[in-house]
This record gives C-alpha cells, structure tokens and sequence, in this order.
C-alpha cells in the first residue's frame, strides 16, 4: 500500500496566496511521514473535451494502484470544477482510501445555508472516505450541511512550517505587526483604524509588538499559524472562532473594540509579555513543525487500518 497526497506545482507568483501556501506545505509534512506526492500543475486547458482532461488525469494518478490511499487536499485550486469531480472519479474507480483535507468551502463564501447544497462542490465530499478538516465549526457545518456520516478529524491548529534561514527577533512593544499591500508595516496605535483593512498574505521576516489576525469564519486564519510558529504575541478579535484558544492558553489580547485595543496592550508590561512569548514558545513548538498535520494524518491512516 502507498500512500499519497496530492500536490499542486504552483509558479512562485501563487506561493504565498493562503490555500496554496497551505498546499504546498502539507505536501512537505506529509513527505516527511514517508508519503508519495501526487503532483499535478495549474489546468489551463478549459477548452478540452470531456475525454481530453480525462485522459491528462488519468496520466496523473496511474501509479495509484488499488488499495492506496489518497490524501486530497480539497479544492484542488484549478478554478474549473469539470478538474476536481474528474479527478475525484477516477481515484475512486482505482478502489483506494479517499481522504479529503477540506480548506474551504468555495460555495459558502456566497451561501452559508442549506441552499448550498445543491452546489457540485459538495456533492464531491461525499466520495471521501475519510475528512480532515481546519476546526469543529467547518466539521459541524459539513456534518449538517451536506449530511456527511463517516470520520471527520480536526487539525485544531493549522501548522506552519518555517524558514531555518530566518531568524526572528520578538520584542514588547506598541506597535502591531500586520501585512499589507505589497510590503511588511508596523502600524502605530495612532492609526489603529487602518488594520481593519489587511486582507493580503505575504512572506515575514520580522516581528515587532504583536501580531494583528484578521477576523476569519470556517477557516484558520493562516496569520496566526505565522505568528504562533515564530513565537508572537497576536491580538485577535473578539468574534474570531480562534479567539477562545488564544484567551484559554494566553496567547496575546483579546479584543472586543479597537477603541479598546490602546488600554488593552497599556496595562502588558515587561513581565506580561515576557509571560506571552512563554506561552507562545510552548505552541510555536509544534506548529513550526508540522505537528497537527502529522496527527491528523497519522490519526486517519491508523483509522483506515482499522476499518
């Protein structure tokens, strides 16, 4: 039996868009587990037929051979659905394990309610033998959205994984590390007000203060698995799903009101947040190393031995 998980080989223009960062790197823990990478590349080709693309994924996956199992990281991130449901298809006429590592739900960035069922996208789930997904708040939604019966396994924590390259130097201060446009910024409490627009991904070399997570729904703000792995104190809001793991294991502030944000972080003083990076370190520890991926993944192999 071999073991796969699929890879997208992406050109360094996509490599740090959030999904295909977390692509790319679940291909690397996986490969340290002593998985098979089922490489496939960016399909442009919409205009194929049907028996066209057919046949480009058939030479994909041909060394997948009954009894396998598949880790599939899920979309496949082709922006074109014909790709995902063919591919899908044909793994499952190979008789192997499916396992899908769902990322997102394309569909319920538009419709979050039971309509969103009838979206082909969803209708794919139910193919995977198995499900790993980001938190409980993705599994409860798939369990009663799109009516999904077997094994579900949450990451919890997203890992990521880091540069030994690039060293990191953490200090207390006033400013809030965030990303934003084409460069890395400290933004000043002054001008507070401005975080509420970061919306960009991008690589970071160096932190100072805290690092600033935007509000995320179903997934795992990909920030924050940044800033815990390189040992930083996060601000987070309030209505963040992750926020309740932040306040449980003192990971930085919590936040209702940006008007608020200013006392919040005047009343850390040295020893607080030497408490913080403390606490920090201990997470940072195994995020920076694939460690929740890895029980996941370990956690649905030895299920599929048992079933």
């Amino acid at each position: 039996m071999t073991i796969w998980t699929s890879t997208l080989v992406i050109p360094n223009y996509y490599s740090q868009k959030e999904l295909y960062v977390k692509n790319k790197q679940t291909a690397q823990i996986s490969k340290s587990l002593g998985f098979e990478s089922l490489e496939y590349h960016i399909y442009n080709d919409r205009d194929k037929s049907d028996d066209e693309l057919s046949h480009d994924i058939s030479v994909i996956i041909s060394e997948v051979k009954t009894g396998d199992v598949v880790f599939l990281q899920y979309p496949m991130l082709q922006g074109n659905i014909r790709y995902d449901i063919e591919f899908i298809r044909q793994l499952k006429e190979k008789n192997i394990k499916l396992v899908g590592i769902v990322w997102d739900i394309p569909a319920w960035e538009f419709d979050s309610t039971i309509n969103a069922l009838e979206d082909d996208i969803q209708r794919e789930l139910q193919h995977f033998d198995i499900l790993i997904v980001e938190n409980t708040m993705m599994k409860d939604r798939i369990k009663y959205l799109c009516k999904f019966k077997k094994k579900i396994i949450t990451l919890g924590i997203t890992d990521y994984l880091l540069d030994d390259k690039i060293s990191y130097y953490i200090e207390k201060s006033d400013n809030i590390y965030q990303v934003s446009g084409a460069s890395d910024e400290l933004i000043s409490l002054d001008n507070i007000d401005k975080i509420e627009s970061i919306q960009q991904f991008l690589l970071i070399k160096k932190y100072s203060g805290f690092g600033f997570v935007v509000n995320n729904d179903l997934n795992n703000s990909l920030l924050l698995s940044v800033f815990l792995s390189v040992g930083l104190p996060v601000v987070i809001p309030y209505s963040s799903h992750q926020s309740n793991m932040v306040k449980e294991y003192k990971l930085g502030v919590v936040y209702s009101s940006l008007k608020d944000l200013r006392e919040q972080i005047g009343c850390i003083d040295d020893f607080d947040y030497e408490a913080l990076k403390l606490n920090v370190s201990k997470i940072s520890q195994l995020t920076s190393s694939g460690f929740f991926t890895k029980r996941a993944m370990i956690a649905v192999v030895d299920n599929i031995y048992r079933i």
